[in-house]
Parts: C-alpha cells; sequence; structure tokens
C-alpha cells in the first residue's frame, strides 16, 4: 500500500487556481499550481499551509511527503466597484401584529379582545389604533400612553 498526499487547492471569489480541488501528488513528488486572476482583478496573496507566500502566479510544492492546502486570494478591479452612497439603501421597521384573544365559555358566548404593547401604536400603520374607542368601531383618536399601560385592550366585545 503506498501512500499519496494530497493538496487541496481553492480560490477565492476573482480569479482561478488549476488544478483546483483534491489534488493526489506522488510521495516525494512535486505540484505546481497556476494562479489565474479575472480579467481586470489581480492576485492579492497565496496561503500555503497557513503561511501567506506573497502574490505570485505559480507555486510548487516540491518534495510532497504530506497534505497540504493552497488558497488563491484576489483584489477586485476597483474601477468595477460601486461605492455605497451610490446606492439608495432603505430599512424599514415594523412591529409584531396586535395579538388577539378570544375566550371562550361553556355558556355558548364569546369574549374576545386585540391586545398590544403600549409602544408600538401601530395597528393601520399610522401611528394611531385603528379602533381605540370600545364600541363604536370607527377610526379613533390615538390613545395618550399613559392611559395605554402596558398592555391595553383596544376592542374588546360579545
Amino acid at each position: 500500500c503506498e501512500y499519496t498526499p494530497v493538496i487541496i487547492a481553492t480560490a477565492e471569489y476573482g480569479g482561478s487556481i488549476s488544478p483546483a480541488g483534491a489534488v493526489g501528488v506522488t510521495y516525494d513528488g512535486s505540484q505546481t499550481f497556476t494562479i489565474t486572476p479575472d480579467a481586470g482583478n489581480t492576485v492579492r496573496n497565496v496561503w500555503v499551509d497557513g503561511v501567506w507566500q506573497g502574490a505570485q502566479t505559480t507555486f510548487e510544492f516540491t518534495n510532497v511527503q504530506t497534505d497540504h492546502r493552497i488558497v488563491a486570494v484576489f483584489n477586485a478591479d476597483f474601477e468595477n466597484c460601486v461605492d455605497i452612497p451610490d446606492i439608495p439603501l432603505d430599512a424599514w421597521y415594523r412591529s409584531a401584529p396586535a395579538n388577539v384573544m378570544f375566550v371562550l365559555d361553556d355558556s355558548g358566548s364569546m369574549d374576545w379582545e386585540f391586545m398590544t404593547t403600549a409602544d408600538d401604536g401601530l395597528f393601520d400603520g399610522y401611528y394611531r389604533y385603528v379602533f381605540d374607542d370600545p364600541g363604536d368601531n370607527l377610526y379613533g383618536r390615538e390613545l395618550p400612553d399613559d392611559r395605554r399601560m402596558q398592555w391595553k385592550s383596544q376592542w374588546a366585545g360579545y
């Protein structure tokens, strides 16, 4: 039985390495890897077994007796990069919807309530509660924080 060392060769985004993947090498043999950046990119560095070797387009392993790893790292073409300020960014914050609580009992009646936290104020998206005046089923005024308490029933009925 003969041991065959393996070299794992990978390239990060921006170029390629050849041969790539798991490459078997004859014991005490050698293997050369070619590092090729994509158009407009450059080789930034070559990482071999945890040690940076510098920017080079070829690397040769000689007298291979153990497994190794090689990773090619590239610099992107900055002319093709888009600065973050040129891209409109948008973030939306939405609170969780209100809880709806249904209470059923054996009398055949049902009670229900919309429950919401005191600090969200968002039933309809306009910072007011959809039904904040129980019983009238109409849009109403926003309840002030001191009236809402921590959890407040916004509308209830049978």
